[in-house]
């Protein structure tokens, strides 16, 4: 078919608006770029830190005990946390209601995307998708579409954000944030390995316990470690700590629990909510 000038201008007028409206959609395009859809694992060293004490940390008691003096942290809101998020779950994931496959959270209509947004459920499993990189004998730890998550893509025993282990920046490079440890000292920090979640949810809530002691000097130690187990949860925290009037325990009747069956707080050292 024979093309006119005419024709051939206004062709070349078409390739450069669609160029222009691309290259300003890459711009501004509020999701992370593509280039951190295989996100690798960060290549420095894995931070971790040594088991004070020599404790057995095969045993959950035992690792409990070591994480809170490691990190300075009640050991009894460390078991409320973990009994909370996973009603104890040793590793791995559950496939019960509450755990979701991450490519159901990002399909069309998906748990995350109805309660968030698509940039922050990309951001999320981006993270997920470079803690999966890591290898252990050559092996990836785990595939990130068989990963079951909550609907913010937490994960494992302690509910691990992905984004508070691993940072993925705008050009798909990675980074461990100041949370991530390898506790037990494998090469990998895996929020699936009970230890690791541990000590890694035991840093977090730590650094909210100094934030809001340093931004309310009046604040009692109390009242400090109850909103530093809340800021765990996140902006969803009416009866995280307390639990409800429904009948669904919290944080404090957990730490009532650890108390009661080992024997190892301090009169009077369960927090009442307020």
């Amino acid at each position: 078919m024979k093309v006119s000038m005419p024709d051939w201008a206004g062709l070349i007028l078409v390739v450069l608006v669609i160029m222009v409206v691309y290259g300003w959609h890459q711009q501004n395009d509020p999701r992370p770029r593509r280039a951190a859809a295989t996100s690798s694992a960060p290549r420095t060293s894995v931070p971790s830190t040594p088991n004070p004490n020599g404790r057995d940390i095969g045993n959950d008691r035992e690792l409990i005990r070591a994480v809170s003096e490691t990190y300075d942290v009640p050991a009894g809101l460390l078991y409320g946390i973990w009994r909370k998020e996973s009603a104890g779950l040793r590793s791995g994931f559950g496939t019960g209601a509450g755990w979701y496959l991450t490519t159901d959270l990002v399909a069309r209509g998906g748990r995350c995307l109805r309660e968030y947004n698509a940039a922050r459920c990309a951001r999320w499993r981006e993270s997920l998708r470079a803690i999966c990189n890591q290898r252990r004998g050559g092996v990836p730890i785990c595939t990130p579409d068989e990963v079951r998550t909550s609907y913010a893509f937490a994960m494992g025993p302690m509910q691990v954000l992905p984004t508070n282990v691993v940072t993925v920046r705008e050009d798909g490079t990675t980074a461990w944030t100041a949370h991530a440890v390898d506790f037990d000292r494998d090469g990998i920090v895996d929020p699936h390995s009970l230890p690791d979640a541990m000590a890694i949810t035991a840093r977090f809530v730590r650094r909210s316990f100094e934030e809001r002691r340093t931004a309310n000097p009046g604040a009692s130690e109390t009242d400090s470690w109850i909103w530093a187990a809340n800021s765990y949860y996140g902006s969803q925290s009416l009866g995280y700590y307390e639990g409800t009037t429904a009948g669904r325990r919290g944080i404090q009747d957990y730490w009532r629990e650890w108390c009661d069956t080992t024997g190892l707080c301090r009169s009077g050292e369960v927090f009442a909510a307020r």
